[in-house]
């Protein structure tokens, strides 16, 4: 799509968008997807955790492990910090779920978009994997833990920085916050219909 049709299209779905509403979406589909996004990006997450950790915690040599040791105390702390950043990032998935539900088919855009949200979660875990890597170049086994953490905020960060601006060079800022208000129709309720 040439940059006059993206124009095109994205004033075509901001219409459109204003004249829809949001339906219901059945409990399998909506579960559904918030799993299996979430797994998605579990694995991806766990993996990287999982061999920062062995990095660090077997190259320590104030405290030798052995390789039983280091697997499982790896894994588990992998594991917790995982479940703990999916739900963190579930907001995100949640609202990945309701625009395929609700938007995707029904926009110029909707495969276009589709393929940016792709982009943005192999940003960021390109950006988490750096600073993995990073910070468990240095880190000694007992400062791992706080690096990781720093590494997933520090990750959340940047990729925020990057897609707002990736969004305003298409002009796919405005789709987003006509997105927003969207999934926010009949959320909120006026101050006479409260007082009926």
């Amino acid at each position: 799509m040439d940059p006059r049709q993206l124009k095109q299209a994205i004033a075509e779905d901001m219409g459109t968008i204003k004249t829809l509403s949001p339906d219901i979406i059945p409990a399998r589909s909506y579960y559904r997807g918030l799993v299996k996004g979430a797994f998605s990006g579990f694995w991806k997450m766990f993996i990287i955790l999982f061999l920062t950790l062995c990095y660090v915690m077997g190259s320590d040599e104030t405290d030798p492990t052995t390789w039983s040791e280091l697997f499982t105390s790896s894994s588990i702390l992998s594991f917790f910090l995982s479940v703990v950043g999916m739900l963190i990032l579930l907001t995100p998935i949640s609202f990945f779920v309701q625009f395929q539900f609700h938007l995707e088919k029904k926009l110029k855009t909707g495969a276009l978009i589709r393929k940016k949200c792709s982009h943005i979660s192999m940003v960021f875990f390109g950006v988490f994997a750096s600073f993995c890597i990073l910070f468990g170049s240095y880190a000694s086994g007992q400062q791992i833990f706080f690096m990781l953490v720093l590494s997933f905020f520090l990750s959340v960060g940047a990729t925020h920085i990057v897609v707002n601006m990736e969004l305003s060079r298409i002009g796919f800022s405005s789709l987003f916050t006509l997105f927003n208000e969207f999934f926010s129709k009949g959320k909120t309720v006026s101050i006479e219909e409260t007082q009926k």
